[in-house]
């Protein structure tokens, strides 16, 4: 039991380092927390059709990551490698679920924010940071491999 639980720590902590950026500075985007009162996580579920919706992992039944880019905002998030798309709300429900599931490393909604604090979108994860690299001036690209 206790080699499982190892495996299982060992496992997320690969998982996280793919997709925290190592790099500081530059073209990148960031993210910081949802303060109380901006928007909830049931908001953006309830309201998924407004947003294109990713979820990211390992493989798409393990997501550690689910990003809401809104569709009317003139912006634009990009998803390369291990990023899936949540074409409806069961998708979306299941996706935000299994997030859910990591409650020992605290998922939390977070603010996606360009290299100018321009919102992008929004990320549910416990993760930090993702890897995130600006294309043009609206469009940013979310990379995992």
């Amino acid at each position: 039991m206790k080699v499982k639980g190892m495996m299982g720590s060992a496992v997320l902590c690969v998982v996280m380092g793919l997709f925290i950026s190592g790099c500081a500075g530059g073209n990148y985007g960031t993210m910081t927390a949802v303060e109380g009162g901006e928007i909830t996580l049931d908001t953006l579920v309830r309201d998924w059709q407004k947003y294109n919706i990713f979820y990211g992992g390992t493989n798409p039944d393990r997501p550690i990551a689910v990003v809401f880019d809104p569709k009317s905002d003139g912006k634009n998030l990009e998803a390369e490698g291990r990023w899936w798309s949540a074409s409806d709300e069961k998708a979306v429900r299941d996706a935000v679920g299994r997030v859910n599931m990591l409650q020992e490393t605290a998922p939390r909604l977070r603010k996606i924010l360009g290299p100018d604090d321009s919102l992008y979108g929004y990320a549910y994860t416990p993760l930090l940071r993702l890897n995130m690299t600006v294309v043009d001036q609206n469009t940013m690209r979310l990379i995992s491999r």
